[in-house]
């Protein structure tokens, strides 16, 4: 019999201890509930403990592949789905990989030597080379365990990607700044590392509503708005608020959601925090921490700026609206037009917001609106496009950024409007504020059988802590006009009717059944069929 070299004998010792480890391995049959009690026996197996454990097992056992988990502070997420979480993934399949996020690279670090710990407790073997805390390898294997906080990187494959609490705080939570920061670290590192077949989830204490799970339904919600849900993350949602609720936050259609069976007025854990501790606990916090640290609801019912109470919504003699909604009137005083352009000269372009509204003595009626990704040429195409249908006589755009550049080119061009360019003093924040007055006092009506309402109303009530709120300065802006009010200068308002024309003289707008009728000082609105419409 031939003998080896000393080199192939290593190399063939390598492969017979891989195929012995992988064989001994595939025997690690046991349920993740096993595995906690083997590895930390005075684990508290509780009723909601058990669901979280019964949750993990359908995740591990790849029933569920996208998974949002959503529970209040000191209820056990973590320590379930981050430190016993990795060690039983990786006992169970030692070949792979697990890729731990979170919001420090010393909490990283931490959930890393928990895990590892763990592991080696089941049975499992490290190879002592690569066995530190934020990594750690498999003996005579290529899989194991990294992680990183958020900024940080690895060129590692991620078999299957947990992020845990990626914003640490209510600062972090409401900067715009390190919104980005984060959501860039999670698409160009994290999921970057994604193998095929990987799974994802996210384990997060609610902040805002643009925090990172709120980043990522709305990116479900664009999708779906776009035409293109297929192409969606398969999320599964898991709510659990501390105290349970009869009402629901409304979902993407693309997610599913798992059911709560807990009756309205229920704990989640009460072995460690009844209702009474509960009820204590939300009357010694603001409203907005307990909606969204202990009930997972970032949004509570009154927004920090609008609320529910303030809206007034209307219905036409062929839609009815609800009971008590006003009914839209046939006649306008005038018709007013609210462009909110946020898109890009890039390829990604931000959505834009298009408003038409009717003004009478009772108040402002939304009549129109659309909300699309468009760059600058679609942008001035769609505004040429949507006179005919709209018949606005005045047309609002902000004059900065992006808006200044439709401002430069529709005052040499636009002729059948007035064009006013606004340029607005503040904050968003302050303009909204200045709305509010009309809002209270019944004087803005939106319509009820409008697609596209339950987004205005959305990011109203979110305001400001939604990541997209293109829609709501659209409308402040044309509140604030309107009604005279808010930080904001209405400048150059004898642009509008082309450089070479001049002023056209009051004659007849459009009311709301296409009839017109004289209204002193107001501008024409000449026949759309007009080729001079656009100069």
């Amino acid at each position: 019999m031939l003998a080896l070299d000393p080199l192939a004998a290593g190399i063939a010792r390598q492969r017979l201890a891989l195929k012995q480890s992988r064989t001994e391995d595939r025997t690690y049959d046991v349920s993740f509930g096993d595995h906690i009690y083997n590895v930390y026996p005075k684990f508290p197996f509780t009723r909601h403990t058990n669901r979280l454990i019964e949750i993990g097992q359908r995740v591990f056992d790849g029933e569920i592949s996208r998974t949002l988990l959503m529970l209040p502070p000191r209820h056990y997420k973590s320590t379930v789905f981050s430190r016993f979480g990795p060690s039983y993934f990786l006992r169970r399949h030692p070949e792979r990989t697990w890729a731990q996020g979170a919001h420090t690279q010393n909490l990283a670090a931490e959930f890393g030597k928990a895990a590892r710990d763990y592991f080696v407790a089941a049975g499992g073997a490290l190879d002592f080379s690569s066995s530190g805390k934020l990594r750690w390898t498999i003996a005579n294997t290529l899989g194991g365990f990294w992680g990183a906080g958020v900024g940080g990187g690895t060129g590692l494959p991620g078999n299957f990607i947990n992020i845990d609490d990626p914003i640490k705080n209510r600062e972090e939570a409401e900067s715009a700044a390190y919104r980005r920061k984060t959501q860039d670290w999670i698409l160009n590192v994290m999921f970057a590392r994604e193998e095929p077949g990987c799974g994802k989830l996210i384990t997060h204490t609610r902040w805002a509503d643009a925090d990172v799970i709120g980043w990522l339904l709305s990116q479900v919600e664009e999708l779906e708005r776009d035409g293109n849900a297929d192409a969606a993350e398969p999320w599964h949602v898991i709510e659990l608020p501390l105290i349970a609720e009869p009402i629901q936050v409304a979902m993407p259609a693309s997610v599913t959601r798992e059911r709560d069976d807990r009756l309205p007025g229920q704990a989640l854990d009460p072995t460690r925090y009844d209702e009474e501790w509960a009820r204590k606990k939300r009357l010694n916090l603001p409203d907005r921490d307990w909606a969204a640290l202990y009930q997972q609801r970032p949004t509570p019912s009154g927004g920090t700026v609008f609320n529910g109470a303030m809206l007034r919504f209307y219905g036409t003699k062929d839609r009815p609206g609800h009971e008590g909604d006003a009914i839209l009137p046939d006649r306008f005083i005038r018709k007013v037009a609210s462009i909110d352009c946020t898109f890009k000269d890039n390829p990604g372009t931000d959505m834009v917001a298009f408003q038409n509204w009717g003004q009478t003595n009772a108040g402002v009626w939304l009549l129109d609106l659309m909300n699309q990704r468009m760059d600058f040429s679609d942008t001035m195409d769609a505004i040429k496009a949507m006179w005919p249908a709209w018949q606005f006589g005045e047309l609002l755009v902000e004059d900065k950024a992006n808006g200044s550049a439709v401002v430069s080119v529709l005052k040499r061009g636009a002729q059948n409007f007035l064009l006013h360019a606004i340029e607005p003093d503040g904050g968003k924040v302050a303009r909204a504020n200045a709305t509010t007055p009309q809002f209270n006092q019944g004087r803005v009506f939106l319509p009820r059988w409008h697609p596209l309402t339950p987004l205005l109303v959305s990011q109203l009530l979110k305001f400001p802590g939604d990541t997209y709120d293109d829609q709501v300065d659209g409308l402040t802006q044309l509140i604030n006009y309107v009604a005279g009010t808010g930080p904001m200068r209405v400048t150059t308002v004898q642009w509008g009717f082309g450089a070479d024309q001049g002023p056209m003289p009051p004659a007849t707008p459009t009311t709301g059944h296409g009839e017109r009728r004289i209204l002193e000082g107001m501008p024409a609105i000449p026949d759309p069929d007009d080729e001079s419409f656009y100069g």
